[in-house]
């Protein structure tokens, strides 16, 4: 089973700061400059995404947030209104395939591919390593839905 993306707009929830709009043609391309690399890229809103620009509800809510994304009321679907020109970073870009919370949706941690968990959290890693780690389940299915099981179990929350 591949990775199939959910538009849940996790991986842009913290590029704000990073990629600043430094110009806007007024005709729905912008320039942006990315504070990481230095570089600049042109981006156009897609012109099937142009009626999500003026809802700015996300931003509100996530003041990190990309600048282009935007939440679609018809779908619930997170998006990004420049995905067709999106900057080079944004397309390398890796998602991950198990987000996991704290009750309070904080991030916890991280699943990549390989099942390789990205955490601070020394209980969740100490809870990785101990239990989830060992399981000799090569049927990703099952195995995802034990992870949710232990995880849990301890008061974390999966979300895939």
């Amino acid at each position: 089973m591949g990775f199939e993306c959910r538009q849940c707009g996790i991986c842009c929830l913290s590029l704000g700061p990073y990629l600043t709009v430094i110009s806007d043609s007024h005709d729905g391309t912008y320039q942006l400059y990315h504070e990481v690399t230095g570089e600049t890229d042109l981006v156009r809103i897609d012109p099937d995404k142009l009626h999500l620009l003026s809802d700015t509800t996300l931003q509100e809510e996530e003041p990190e947030a990309c600048t282009f994304l935007r939440r679609d009321p018809a779908s619930g679907r997170v998006r990004c209104i420049v995905h067709a020109t999106r900057p080079l970073l944004c397309q390398q870009y890796a998602c991950y395939e198990i987000l996991i919370t704290y009750p309070d949706r904080e991030w916890a941690g991280r699943v990549k591919g390989g099942r390789a968990l990205l955490t601070a959290d020394p209980g969740l890693r100490n809870l990785w390593d101990e239990m989830i780690q060992p399981l000799a389940i090569s049927n990703d299915t099952k195995w995802r839905d034990t992870v949710r099981t232990i995880l849990s179990a301890r008061g974390y929350q999966v979300i895939w």
